[in-house]
């Protein structure tokens, strides 16, 4: 029900020429988003400072304990299996693909998470991000200038952006925007 007034209201929003769904609904109080515990995500990771951008797919069964990451459009794709300890590289060496054991090296097993952990965000409104009405959930993470955005589209429960201006969450870098 919500949604569907959302949606009438965006749509006589964007015809009326506001710029947010707020001047419409000012009362518009969200939940934070929830994600599932298993999923199919496909996103690319860009890393600005550098200029880099990484195509990323992303399937969990988290009941199952089991991960895929694909990395570089599958040039590299790291397999996980909580139930029996295992992780294992794909890679390529020159022309052929090769198997690590990253157990072997050392390596424990673990499941990264590419979505953000919603305790401490707070929502700052809606906003329109790629053409989508979106919830704009801000989180403080430590120095000031060091904070994450999230942006959530509720029309379709997924998640549209989530930029980080300090450590991220997935792999440990700065800046980055998924």
């Amino acid at each position: 029900m919500l949604h569907t007034l959302i949606l009438r209201c965006s749509f006589i929003a964007y015809w009326m020429g506001a710029s947010c769904l707020a001047d419409i609904v000012p009362n518009y109080k969200p939940t934070p988003p929830t994600f599932p515990r298993s999923f199919a995500a496909s996103f690319v990771m860009k890393l600005p400072y550098i200029d880099l951008s990484i195509q990323m797919t992303v399937r969990q069964l988290m009941e199952s304990g089991i991960q895929h990451v694909g990395y570089y459009d599958g040039l590299e794709q790291h397999f996980v299996n909580l139930a029996t300890d295992e992780l294992y590289h794909f890679v390529y060496n020159g022309t052929r693909r090769t198997c690590l054991d990253a157990t072997e090296r050392g390596e424990s097993p673990s499941m990264i998470n590419i979505f953000p952990v919603m305790e401490g965000f707070e929502f700052v409104g809606l906003r329109n991000v790629r053409g989508l009405q979106c919830e704009h959930w801000k989180k403080n993470v430590g120095r000031p200038g060091e904070y994450e955005d999230f942006f959530y589209d509720p029309m379709l429960k997924r998640p549209v952006k989530w930029s980080m201006h300090a450590r991220n969450e997935i792999i440990s870098a700065h800046l980055d925007d998924y």
